[in-house]
């Protein structure tokens, strides 16, 4: 009986579920990305940079850096290369392990690393990290201006 409600007050002091907890930087992610994307559709009488034209584009930047956040790098260039790759070189609903081969046989063989090898190119590389940094600017934004936002 005590460990029941015991259970009850600590999820009301909490009011998060097992998996928000457990996910707890997609979920901060999500609250931040729609707060901001809140805060970007009302009027605001004061902005933290030189221009509030220079501010609207801050807030575009934070607003897409916790979308990517919270969407778990669902634009990532390298996410999207390893997809295109299973989608076209394996057969089934496990991508990983069965493969079609030129005959129209399937066979039961890994070929992860063939799919990185043919689809992750040096130009894949180069904008992965262009999206990284971008992502990584993005946070240092939110960093610069996390005390600074008025409404």
């Amino acid at each position: 009986m005590n460990d029941r409600i015991r259970k009850k007050k600590q999820l009301r002091k909490y009011n998060f579920h097992y998996n928000a907890i457990y996910n707890a930087s997609t979920t901060m992610a999500t609250f931040i990305y729609e707060l901001l994307a809140d805060y970007k559709r009302i009027e605001r009488y004061s902005f933290d940079s030189s221009s509030p034209k220079e501010w609207e584009l801050i807030l575009d930047e934070l607003i897409w850096t916790f979308k990517e956040l919270k969407d778990n790098y669902s634009n990532s260039p390298y996410t999207i290369a390893l997809e295109t790759g299973y989608r076209d070189e394996c057969v089934g609903s496990n991508p990983v392990g069965y493969v079609r081969n030129n005959d129209g046989t399937i066979t039961f063989k890994p070929r992860h690393q063939e799919i990185v090898n043919k689809y992750i190119t040096d130009e894949v590389i180069k904008e992965e990290k262009e999206y990284r940094n971008r992502i990584k600017y993005g946070l240092e934004l939110f960093g610069r201006y996390y005390e600074s936002i008025k409404a």
